[in-house]
């Protein structure tokens, strides 16, 4: 199975860098690493365009609007050549072994719900401003808290849980998001655009496969999004939960 990792980012090139450093460690490598990049300047172009890495890393970037985490995952969404996708946030580092524990419960028709562990501030601080790979940090962040435990078959208990979803930390095929035609680039501004992708593939006959206790991510501080425009988000949500739509509003993926 061909594995391609989705990172979305926007003018944080350090904390890319350490997602960039965390993928490099993995004890699965991807096949490539797509950045969705939501407009970022010049820096965070410098840096894919040097960063050295045992996979080819894709920059699809395209012009700064305001926050359209949705239109830029699609637009990486297009360029995807494998058959299993990971989504991360570029502000989510990975331990060694997430790519190959995301790969174990992969599967058509489940979407791979990871889950993240939110780091405080000064914990970010450390981690950005030291030399720690992402597996000391982790195993020190960690404390145990980020165990693997099998859990096998509990992982299938709630198939409509859409709520389980984030997007920060998230497995599908390929094959299954272009059947969703990607995420729905109505949602401008932060927050529901990846509810709605999570509702969207409920209503098409997806399960959610729980990834807690496996695939964790480590989720770097920083301030919130301005969230002006999360009330008329939250009515296009509510206006999917209503129905049983499976496809986006508007999407540069359409047929």
């Amino acid at each position: 199975m061909k594995l391609s990792v989705i990172v979305t980012t926007y003018n944080w090139p350090q904390a890319l860098h350490a997602v960039l450093q965390s993928l490099v460690s993995q004890s699965q490598l991807p096949d490539e690493v797509i950045i969705a990049d939501d407009g970022s300047g010049p820096e965070t172009r410098q840096l894919i365009e040097t960063f050295e890495a045992p996979f080819p890393i894709v920059h699809a970037w395209h012009a700064d609007d305001g926050f359209q985490a949705g239109a830029a995952r699609n637009n990486a969404l297009a360029k995807v050549s494998g058959d299993w996708i990971v989504m991360l946030d570029g502000d989510c580092v990975c331990p060694p072994r997430f790519l190959e524990r995301h790969l174990r419960l992969a599967s058509p028709g489940y979407l791979v719900a990871g889950n993240r562990r939110l780091l405080t501030q000064s914990q970010t601080e450390q981690y950005l401003e030291s030399d720690q790979s992402a597996k000391e940090f982790f195993d020190q962040a960690g404390a145990g808290k980020n165990r693997y435990v099998p859990l096998g078959s509990l992982r299938d208990l709630r198939p409509k849980q859409w709520s389980l979803v984030r997007t920060c930390n998230l497995g599908i095929s390929t094959n299954d998001a272009l059947h969703l035609q990607g995420f729905d680039e109505a949602y401008r501004g932060w927050g529901k655009e990846d509810s709605d992708f999570a509702v969207r593939a409920v209503n098409a006959g997806l399960k959610i496969r729980m990834g807690q206790l496996a695939c964790t991510v480590l989720h770097l501080y920083h301030a919130e999004a301005d969230r002006a425009q999360l009330p008329v988000n939250i009515a296009r949500l509510e206006q999917v939960l209503a129905s049983n739509d499976y496809l986006p509003r508007a999407s540069r993926l359409k047929d």
